[in-house]
């Protein structure tokens, strides 16, 4: 059966309810990317994906089941094992050249905060309009990854780009933190929970700095995201049941 057209809503109109806390997972997801570990990063950043998922549920009162979690937590996209063999070939080659890891670690970063923030970001929506009960959980994660993938996610890159040349110190104490709680010499420890709650005071001040830098993102880049999802999720939602 057709389902009936979702309305669009323009991102003027559409605020994340949990901003801080997309910016945040994204922030440490990003950091999976100093460790010099091969899928070690990979499996964190799920696991990093699946917690900011549950709490943006959570804020919007919705109960996800821990096998939706998973679903939305997996990446669809066409490249993920190339992305994976990349980077692993990479920092081989960046034991040669250490300038050009570092430069590669900082844009592979700044990908994957762009990415995690976008999925949030997108998920919160559905959820704020209900939209996301007009397909399947696999169906959204899909429609999500496609928006991102065809959208591109520059503007976002460019801000952290940005903020992170301009904090170097507070990179550091957090890149740091990050590589200490995956040895499990930190306090950390390796789950997102623990990571969460010892992380250090330069975290939130990184998420205040990127939270500024992306309310200067021009609105119709997000209003362009939102109205490409909306097509996308009526497009599943007429091939749902």
């Amino acid at each position: 059966m057709e389902k009936n057209t979702v309305s669009l809503m323009k991102s003027s109109e559409f605020n994340p309810k949990t901003h801080g806390t997309i910016i945040f997972w994204s922030l440490i997801a990003s950091f999976t990317r100093f460790i010099p570990l091969p899928l070690v990063d990979d499996l964190l950043e799920a696991g990093i994906e699946k917690m900011m998922f549950k709490q943006i549920s959570e804020a919007r009162s919705i109960t996800l089941s821990d096998s939706d979690l998973d679903v939305l937590s997996y990446d669809t996209t066409d490249f993920s094992g190339l992305k994976v063999a990349l980077r692993s070939s990479a920092r081989l080659v960046g034991r040669f050249f250490l300038k050009a890891l570092l430069v590669f670690e900082l844009k592979d970063a700044a990908d994957t905060f762009s990415a995690v923030y976008h999925r949030g970001y997108l998920l919160d929506y559905t959820f704020h309009t209900g939209k996301f009960e007009l397909c399947s959980t696999s169906q959204l994660r899909v429609a999500i990854d496609r928006v991102c993938q065809n959208a591109g996610t520059s503007p976002v890159n460019r801000v952290f780009i940005r903020i992170m040349k301009e904090s170097f110190s507070m990179l550091g104490a957090v890149k740091d933190f990050i590589i200490k709680s995956i040895s499990g010499k930190g306090k950390g420890g390796q789950t997102p929970e623990d990571i969460a709650r010892e992380a250090p005071p330069e975290a939130e001040e990184l998420v205040d700095k990127l939270e500024k830098g992306l309310n200067l993102v021009p609105p119709e880049y997000f209003e362009v995201l939102l109205k490409n999802l909306d097509v996308a999720i009526q497009k599943a939602a007429n091939t749902h049941h």
